[in-house]
C-alpha cells in the first residue's frame, strides 16, 4: 500500500498473478528476486496462496469486533517491529483488509478519524478455525 493510492488492492493483483503461473511447466527453473533459485514453482505458489488465505481468515476472525490496521499487526507478525517494519507491516495489513473488502468479507468504517475493519461474512463461523492458523510471520514479506 502507498499513501498515493489509499484505496488500491495490490494483494488482489498479486494473488491473481499467482493463478496465472500455476500452469507453468513444473520443470521451470525459477530465478526469484529474493532468495535462491529453485525448481517447483507450482508448489511454491500454492504455499504462498495458502499462507495468505490463512492470514486473511485469521484477520477476519480477529475483526469480529471493529479493529484498526495497527491492531491486526500481532495477528500477522509475531515479533516486535521497529518503525520501518511497522510501516511496511501496516501496508501489508491494509492490503489484506482491502482484498477482504473486495471479497465482501470485511467492511471499513471511519470512526473518530480512524478506519476500523469489521467482519461481515455470515459464513465466517463455519469457515473459522481459531488457534489453528499458521504462526504469524517474523517480518513483513517482501516479494
Amino acid at each position: 500500500m502507498h499513501p498515493t493510492e489509499p484505496d488500491a488492492n495490490p494483494l488482489k493483483n498479486w494473488m491473481d498473478s499467482h493463478d496465472k503461473f500455476l500452469d507453468v511447466n513444473p520443470e521451470t527453473f525459477v530465478l526469484p528476486a529474493h532468495n535462491l533459485p529453485f525448481f517447483g514453482v507450482r508448489e511454491r505458489l500454492r504455499e504462498l496462496i495458502n499462507h495468505h488465505e490463512d492470514r486473511m481468515l485469521a484477520v477476519e476472525e480477529h475483526c469480529v469486533s471493529p479493529q484498526t490496521a495497527k491492531a491486526l499487526l500481532p495477528v500477522m507478525f509475531k515479533r516486535k517491529l521497529d518503525a520501518r517494519q511497522t510501516m511496511m507491516a501496516l501496508g501489508e495489513a491494509i492490503a489484506h483488509c482491502h482484498l477482504l473488502m473486495h471479497r465482501n468479507r470485511l467492511e471499513r468504517n471511519l470512526v473518530d478519524g480512524v478506519y476500523r475493519f469489521t467482519s461481515i461474512d455470515p459464513d465466517l463461523t463455519r469457515r473459522a478455525h481459531p488457534g489453528q492458523h499458521d504462526a504469524p510471520d517474523d517480518t513483513p514479506i517482501l516479494v
